[in-house]
């Protein structure tokens, strides 16, 4: 809607509006149709147009378009509509993935970051831009879809990480502080829908796996009366789709009722899927071709997001895991905190921790690290720590040390203050096949 027009576009650049007010008239003086491209328009979204309100953007595969009303008599015509092409070297992911955020259009190509802000421009992208194109599936394209958490300062693009057919990653550009990352496949990044609306205080996503089911009608055979409780019916589905039936209760040899079987065939069927219990009586078992209706609803979780620290699901509650770690330290790589890099090539070894975080509940301490850039990472085991733990003494040394700070508790959180190292150089040895 570009108000007081309807908008409607498509294939061959199709670009088309209704009467103003009217959207079951399209051939009025003011209506028009125009194709401005010659591949399929995929998205538009209204613009802010001031003296020539209204306006409108339309991505096409290969091309932005912006449409203003422009009335302007030529002759004794009138033309309406003005269509400007403001780029012919764009591409667009999805009609999914353009996300307004105060005024500016970003959206993702095919191969590198976009946004609108009166002209297209790319959006650098040094962090992560590979991590993103190379792990895509791009036969999955089209459910790649954004929204924002402006309470963040971020635009999130959810999409299918490797040959996953559902979105189960998101890379996030942060508009604030002009920076990139990205979720980890962590579980709020496994989400296939959402919605952005200031009516609702918190971000509202769809999960992306089922948590139940409706199959169509299936036609089961019966051959016989000798049936006991717990025996199995193999059934068919009309989408083709196998389920397995269990003989529930039976009165003189005939079955009575049946049950769905969970976890059967039509179960396996489907990843990760259960199939609910289901009763279904049964008057004539001995009958060819009787009908017997399987019927569970389908179900995607809505989350809310940014609220609370744990996951909640009706009365399950499930801490949410959360981690960073630093970039490597040690004197091979110039030393900690000096202002002059030393390249020793010794170990660095690190004999105090000082935490200083506002947290919640416990965290811990997980020292890994290396010996050489490509060598394998050797993990300690964790060091777990309260609010109110001083120190933690150790001694541990690597050659390119990196240190990971953990928070899985329920109702953890936290947040990171001034943390001191005590630190030594340690042995001078190398490690693995150099």
């Amino acid at each position: 809607m570009l108000y007081p027009y309807l908008f409607v576009y498509g294939s061959n650049g199709l670009i088309q509006n209704s009467a103003a007010g009217d959207f079951t008239n399209w051939v009025s003086t003011d209506a028009n149709a125009n194709n401005v491209s010659g591949t399929k328009v995929v998205k538009g979204v209204p613009l802010r147009g001031g003296t020539t309100s209204p306006a409108g953007l339309f991505w096409s595969l290969d091309q932005l378009t912006r449409v203003t009303y422009s009335p302007q008599t030529i002759g004794t015509a009138t033309l309406y509509w003005r269509y400007d092409i403001i780029s012919t070297s764009i591409t667009i992911m999805s009609s999914n993935c353009v996300v307004e955020y105060d005024g500016l259009y970003y959206w993702i190509g095919i191969d590198r970051f976009f946004v609108y802000n009166g002209v297209v421009q790319e959006i650098i992208n040094n962090t992560n831009l590979n991590y993103f194109f190379d792990n895509i599936n791009f036969s999955q394209r089209q459910k790649v879809w954004g929204t924002k958490v402006t309470r963040w300062g971020e635009v999130w693009w959810f999409y299918p990480k490797g040959n996953a057919t559902e979105c189960t990653d998101a890379i996030i550009y942060n508009v604030r502080d002009k920076i990139w990352y990205d979720a980890g496949q962590a579980y709020g990044a496994q989400r296939s829908a959402g919605v952005f609306s200031e009516v609702f205080p918190y971000p509202v996503w769809a999960g992306n796996t089922i948590t139940g089911y409706q199959i169509a009608t299936a036609s089961v055979t019966f051959g016989g009366t000798n049936y006991t409780v717990g025996d199995t019916i193999n059934v068919v589905g009309s989408s083709g789709q196998p389920a397995i039936l269990s003989v529930a209760t039976v009165s003189s040899g005939v079955v009575v009722t049946l049950n769905v079987v969970t976890g059967g065939n039509y179960s396996s069927s489907l990843t990760g899927g259960t199939l609910a219990t289901s009763n279904r009586s049964v008057a004539n078992p001995n009958a060819t071709g009787l009908t017997v209706n399987i019927t569970t609803n389908s179900f995607y979780t809505l989350w809310q997001h940014e609220v609370g620290k744990d996951q909640v699901y009706l009365t399950n509650v499930d801490s949410i895991n959360s981690y960073f770690e630093t970039n490597s330290i040690g004197f091979v790589g110039g030393g900690l905190g000096s202002q002059q890099l030393i390249n020793d090539n010794k170990w660095i070894r690190l004999e105090r921790f000082e935490p200083d975080f506002v947290q919640s509940g416990q965290m811990s301490l997980t020292i890994t690290g290396k010996g050489y850039a490509d060598d394998i990472n050797i993990v300690s085991a964790p060091y777990v720590f309260t609010s109110s733990t001083l120190k933690i003494d150790m001694k541990e040394q690597r050659r390119e040390m990196r240190l990971r700070i953990t928070s899985n508790d329920f109702g953890g959180d936290y947040q990171l203050g001034n943390c001191l190292l005590s630190v030594d150089m340690g042995d001078e040895r190398s490690t693995g096949n150099p």
